[in-house]
């Protein structure tokens, strides 16, 4: 068994590394999804966003029976603010593009008037939360 350390990822995601820092895992979306929920429970319990979920999509099988999830092109996360409006974030590698699952779902949530937003690193998903869930100056 191979020892290994830990090299900090943005948002405070920890990679294993070999000892002289050389990364053992690349960047995966899964990764940067979990520090964008990481996130975003810290601006549910400071009371800043109103609530965050992880969507899950697919099927689960538990014994017998089979448990069906979201439907497929389901965005990877869901946002409610405090002000009541919903951000969706579908989170992808910089050059991957939406499937046409992804791409329904993305018309369907604007048609109704929900955000959506297609994410590539933690980085640009912090700028883009803070931007929305900055108070508005009353005139």
């Amino acid at each position: 068994m191979r020892r290994t350390n830990f090299l900090k990822f943005p948002a405070h995601r920890m990679i294993p590394c070999r000892p002289g820092g050389e990364r053992l895992k690349k960047r995966r979306e899964t990764n940067i999804t979990r520090a964008c929920l990481d996130y975003l429970r810290v601006l549910e319990n400071a009371k800043q966003i109103a609530w965050a979920q992880r969507m899950n999509s697919g099927k689960v099988r538990i014994e017998r029976r089979s448990i069906t999830l979201c439907r497929a092109g389901t965005a990877d996360i869901y946002v409610r603010l405090n002000n009541g409006f919903t951000v969706w974030i579908e989170n992808k590698m910089p050059g991957e593009t939406l499937k046409p699952d992804q791409i329904e779902f993305k018309n369907r949530m604007e048609e109704i008037g929900d955000s959506y937003l297609i994410i590539t690193s933690i980085q640009e998903f912090r700028l883009l939360i803070d931007s929305l869930i900055q108070p508005v100056e009353k005139i």
